[in-house]
């Protein structure tokens, strides 16, 4: 929940992965959407998924995939990051991918040489990029550093937690004041009136799922301000790899590259409202 107000049943769906029936939910005054039955065992889905999660629930990286990531369109998520954390700290500082699935964009971020970069999270993926030499950190190495991060990341994270203001304020605690937090996540402003016919919607694995009132309502929670900058350098990336997701192109390539989308990038990010919200401000 965000407010903890009254909410009112949203309708049934499907879950696209594992097949069974999910009840919707929804906040009569801030219009937060979850899951009201959601999966008890979030390994279980993802391995329904037959995906590790790299900071994301799609099919980019298979459990068990060989290296060559950046052969994937993920490459492009990740560089927009990268670009997004360059915008806010020029001259370099310490960033945190929080729930950094395999730790895909750690490993991309580190190569770069600019950051002092982490991940967290729990699971298999982690546990084997951690075991892979990537310096992702476990739950109990969390309040070592609490207060020392400038600048987060959380790329698809909270709609796949059933409590996202809880998430928040974890995160809250491992900024500096004024750090940065940089997020994507749902938006319900995008989904059509009939919710089953909504590609973002994932009840197996996403379970919360906010629109502009709901989200500014978690953020004030977790303690942060949210702000809303101009278009942001790296956000054409982000856009691209979402765009070539919904076209359903996996791999980068020669043909992939002579996709104009750069030049309509703003176009398709307010259609589909993709980044309409991204960034808050530690307070």
């Amino acid at each position: 929940m965000v407010c903890e107000c009254t909410t009112e049943p949203a309708g049934k769906v499907i879950g696209r992965r594992t097949g069974r029936d999910f009840h919707l939910q929804r906040c009569i005054v801030c219009g937060f959407l979850f899951v009201n039955d959601p999966c008890t065992d979030q390994g279980g889905a993802q391995a329904a998924a037959g995906t590790v999660l790299d900071g994301d629930d799609n099919s980019e990286e298979f459990v068990g995939e060989a290296p060559e990531r950046e052969a994937t369109i993920r490459h492009y998520e990740w560089r927009g990051v990268e670009r997004v954390a360059r915008h806010f700290l020029p001259d370099g500082g310490k960033w945190i991918d929080y729930g950094c699935g395999s730790g895909g964009l750690v490993r991309f971020a580190k190569a770069k040489g600019r950051f002092q970069v982490m991940g967290y999270d729990v699971g298999a993926g982690a546990d084997r990029a951690h075991a892979n030499g990537l310096p992702i950190l476990c739950k109990a190495e969390l309040e070592q550093h609490a207060g020392t991060f400038d600048f987060a990341t959380s790329i698809n994270v909270l709609e796949r937690h059933a409590d996202p203001v809880s998430e928040l304020i974890r995160i809250r605690a491992l900024l500096k004041p004024g750090g940065v937090l940089f997020f994507l996540t749902s938006n319900t402003a995008g989904a059509p009136e009939t919710l089953n016919e909504w590609s973002v919607l994932c009840p197996d694995i996403h379970v919360s799922y906010f629109n502009y009132v709901s989200i500014k309502i978690a953020l004030a929670r977790g303690r942060f301000e949210q702000e809303y900058p101009r278009w942001l350098p790296g956000l054409s990336d982000i856009v691209r790899h979402k765009a070539l997701r919904y076209l359903g192109i996996r791999k980068r390539s020669f043909l992939e590259k002579a996709i104009p989308i750069r030049p309509i990038a703003r176009l398709l990010a307010k259609r589909g409202h993709w980044v309409d919200y991204t960034v808050a401000i530690a307070c």
